[in-house]
């Protein structure tokens, strides 16, 4: 199912991919549900957070405040649930910084039909556009299997589906570890501060690639340390601007506004809180297991202390075999980020590009199988076992299956594993 040869000088690998019927297999189901889901059976939920971002956009050039619940939510009540109309539109808040609600102000000039249609362009484009950088930071070579896959995953077409804009955070994180093995850690910083639009999710997985890019890199200790640090300050200078481009555009206290909106937004994932119960939500970090009962933060953080420790040994145990450089590193950190967040969504497991193209690189083991195999197919299969067992029970009120929990756990297994491999089949 896969290949490898050396690459360049530089001690990475140029990675390829042979399709055996197995791999047919999963892809063929993979587009068949993907496909589906565009199908007018759905098209009463197409455009979910779309909606949201084209509400606040509206609030926003009419002088409002999206970050305001309650206006934001009249606004969408206003768009979405006109009088007499039966099914209504479930009122969803908005959370994103003040330079994505000043662009979104452009996007309110048309309606909210072709807005999304826009959206879906857009994030279409700019998801090939990261997963192509992907494919050429990791040096790969047969591309059109991956690029397939990829489309068709579940979480690029949820993505494309409710119109969230993870296909972007993609673009930026591939740009910026691009740029930092090339040594360019500067502009790498700065493509990261771009992750910042969604910051629960996109600063972690950011700090993950400014901490372990520059170990595919045949720098010395000393160049890596620099690298990184100069990264470092990109990331923090790209983020001042976008605050302060946020600022004026938006005029000051919007970016006050927006902690209070992102507080809130923590706060409901807590004990009691509206979104706590993982099987509701969908959330795919591991913390989601612990948040009926703590706040995300003590989630994020009991979590840490149960996976780290493990994490930590197996890594020790094994240093001497990641000398050199590596993309080994590159993809623990990212897997490691997304499994430890507290606010990952299934839309969001994109930014797991990097780490799934390297596990997909290594000789196949039954591990890496079954990451391979329940990466496209498991969350489709997952919803046909529970509408069937929904069915045949009678059982009702079942909401979003969790399911993306088993992909991170899987994913952060598997990388580790293909990281530091044992010593009889270390390269």
């Amino acid at each position: 199912m896969t290949s490898s040869q050396p690459g360049p000088a530089t001690g990475a690998t140029a990675f390829g991919w042979v399709p055996r019927l197995g791999t047919a297999i999963c892809l063929c189901i993979t587009l068949v549900f993907s496909t589906y889901l565009f199908t007018p059976v759905w098209w009463s939920e197409i455009g979910a957070d779309a909606k949201v971002l084209y509400a606040a956009g509206v609030l926003s050039a009419s002088g409002g405040n999206p970050y305001e619940i309650a206006r934001q939510g009249a606004e969408e009540d206003r768009l979405y649930n006109p009088p007499g109309v039966s099914r209504r539109y479930r009122q969803a808040a908005y959370g994103y910084p003040p330079v994505v609600t000043a662009a979104l102000r452009v996007g309110a000039r048309v309606s909210e039909p072709v807005f999304y249609l826009i959206s879906l362009l857009f994030l279409l484009v700019v998801g090939l556009a990261g997963f192509e950088t992907s494919l050429a930071l990791l040096r790969w070579r047969s591309r059109a299997l991956p690029r397939l896959f990829f489309v068709a995953s579940a979480p690029m077409a949820l993505d494309l589906f409710i119109g969230n804009p993870s296909a972007l955070l993609l673009l930026f994180c591939a740009t910026g570890a691009w740029l930092i093995t090339r040594r360019r850690p500067l502009l790498g910083g700065l493509a990261l501060s771009g992750m910042a639009l969604k910051p629960q999710v996109g600063l972690p997985v950011a700090a993950a690639v400014i901490a372990t890019a520059p170990l595919a890199t045949a720098a010395t200790s000393e160049a890596r340390l620099r690298m990184g640090l100069v990264a470092a300050g990109g990331l923090g200078a790209g983020i001042a601007i976008l605050a302060l481009l946020g600022e004026l555009l938006l005029g000051s206290g919007s970016l006050a506004s927006w902690f209070l909106a992102a507080r809130d937004f923590g706060q409901a994932l807590g004990p009691g809180g509206s979104g706590s119960a993982f099987t509701q939500t969908g959330l795919a970090g591991l913390p989601a297991l612990l948040l009926g009962r703590f706040s995300a933060p003590i989630a994020a953080i009991l979590t840490a202390a149960v996976v780290g420790p493990a994490l930590g040994f197996a890594l020790w145990r094994r240093r001497e075999r990641m000398a050199g450089p590596s993309w080994g590193p590159m993809a623990v950190g990212i897997a490691i980020a997304l499994a430890l967040s507290p606010y990952l969504h299934l839309n969001d497991l994109v930014l797991a590009a990097v780490p799934l193209l390297f596990v997909a690189s290594q000789p196949l083991n039954s591990l890496r199988r079954l990451t391979l195999v329940l990466w496209p197919v498991g969350p489709y299969l997952a919803l046909v076992v529970l509408a069937a067992v929904s069915s045949l029970l009678g059982i009702t009120g079942f909401g979003q299956v969790g399911f993306g929990i088993v992909l991170t756990g899987l994913l952060l297994m598997s990388t580790v594993a293909a990281a530091v491999p044992p010593r009889a089949s270390a390269r």
